[in-house]
């Protein structure tokens, strides 16, 4: 995998939302020219929640079917818009994935209202994806590191972008037991980081 994870377009005379709306508008080949760009940011997206290489290229697998055929009855004004639905439906299907392995951590009910109310964030972009760096892959060492529980309390926040009441509902918990032991994950995270020389706040 390319570990800039960059989504470009050189070469490709339609851009990432142009090739979106031909595809909306009965391309099919515009979609098969956007799947790589695509995958590469859902399967970056996945890696930086937690999950291994084949969690994360099973989720892209899954998103791309998602996308394809959902896409059609979707609007997307601009190229934040797209990826941020994508994004979200990346996000919902690694929460699906969680709760199917660990039901007693993820509440269902908690999912419904989290993903009945998410609205798309517009500064979604491909490069807030990314998996580059020594920081990054650091982090991610340290967080697969955790106990399942820790790993799933942190990764809402730190990469699904829910608020710390949206996660605790996700999780069944009450906003001061999920605060306490995000903070406990998030301890063992500084600790190991610090063992690799880098100071996280």
């Amino acid at each position: 995998m390319d570990k800039n994870n960059s989504i470009s377009f050189d070469g490709d005379p339609l851009g990432m939302l142009e090739a979106m709306h031909a595809f909306q508008a009965g391309d099919a080949g515009a979609f098969e020219s956007i799947c790589p760009q695509m995958r590469r940011a859902v399967y970056a997206r996945a890696c930086k929640m937690g999950l291994d290489p084949d969690q994360s290229d099973d989720i892209a697998q899954r998103v791309l079917v998602r996308v394809y055929l959902y896409a059609a009855k979707a609007e997307f004004a601009t190229k934040g818009r797209l990826w941020s639905w994508i994004y979200t439906i990346t996000t919902r299907e690694i929460y699906k994935d969680w709760r199917r392995k660990r039901p007693e951590f993820i509440s269902e009910e908690g999912l419904r209202a989290l993903f009945a109310s998410r609205t798309a964030d517009p500064s979604g972009d491909p490069a807030a994806a990314s998996v580059a760096g020594e920081v990054i892959e650091d982090v991610g060492e340290c967080i697969g590191r955790l106990e399942e529980t820790q790993r799933l309390c942190l990764l809402g926040p730190l990469a699904g972008d829910l608020t710390f009441r949206q996660a605790a509902a996700v999780h069944g918990l009450s906003l001061g037991q999920f605060k306490h032991r995000y903070e406990k994950a998030m301890g063992s995270v500084r600790d190991c980081m610090k063992s690799k020389g880098h100071e996280i706040q």
